[in-house]
């Protein structure tokens, strides 16, 4: 019987790591793709021992322009039959525009948007092979302007328009599927840059990062082109469709604002 793989990028740390554990728990053999490779063996090490999965480690930075055609590569250097890609690689950079440096947010789009792109069109003959599923991690961030989170704002409401766009065109090939979380308990608010103020907001409103992979994980296998984690975020994407733009732009404003 063929083996079935799952990719997961950003599989290191937060949901990437939770995402695997419940592939791994539904009989999927794992390919873990990240730039910490030693994060990545322990975590495949302990997969492995638990689940009696292959897990293999590639180790590239998927920020680099090459890097997403080298996690192709590496999958078909060893003829893996893809049938699910997880582009979960991430990250947030918080602060006023003119003030964060303007590399380290045209890196963050490329990780963000055109590794993105890149892998699920690299990908998507594999995964037509398998009928297989793509998971875009987005946020609830994609539903509005962001100020201080400017152009993470703005990087996860592509991610969202293009994972459904993909959702129609693709249907009956591959189902594509974009969860957007709010705030959880994971290491974004200190990689994002943001302050004690901010990380205490997260400690309180945030969702659990195996809370949102279980939601996100079974939204994907119902085939649904969306799924916004947890009642309030919820109900605050909700109540953002009906107020004025501006009020909820001013919102957003006071709970970054730091």
């Amino acid at each position: 019987m063929e083996k079935k793989y799952a990719i997961v990028t950003g599989a290191s740390s937060g949901i990437g790591t939770e995402l695997a554990i419940l592939l791994a728990q539904r009989g999927y053999h794992l390919v873990l793709a990240a730039r910490s490779e030693e994060k990545l063996k322990q975590i495949a090490t302990d997969l492995q021992s638990k689940y009696n999965c292959d897990t293999l480690v590639c180790k590239v930075d998927l920020a680099n322009d090459l890097g997403p055609v080298q996690l192709l590569e590496f999958c078909q250097s060893q003829s893996l039959a893809v049938e699910v890609l997880v582009n979960n690689a991430g990250y947030g950079v918080w602060g006023a525009f003119e003030k964060v440096s303007l590399k380290e947010q045209q890196e963050m789009l490329r990780l963000n948007n055109e590794s993105l792109m890149s892998l699920t069109y690299l990908f998507y003959p594999l995964l037509k092979k398998q009928k297989g599923y793509v998971l875009n991690v987005a946020s609830t961030a994609a539903f509005q302007a962001v100020p201080k989170l400017a152009a993470y704002a703005a990087t996860k409401s592509f991610v969202l328009s293009f994972s459904r766009a993909l959702y129609h065109e693709w249907k009956g090939e591959v189902s594509v599927t974009a969860v957007c979380p709010g705030p959880t308990k994971t290491g974004f608010v200190a990689r994002a840059g943001m302050n004690q103020t901010i990380d205490k907001i997260f400690e309180k409103m945030g969702m659990e990062a195996s809370d949102v992979a279980r939601l996100a994980i079974h939204c994907m296998f119902k085939r649904k082109p969306e799924v916004i984690a947890g009642f309030s975020n919820k109900m605050g994407v909700w109540l953002g469709n009906l107020l004025p733009k501006s009020w909820v732009e001013g919102i957003a404003a006071m709970l970054f604002k730091g």
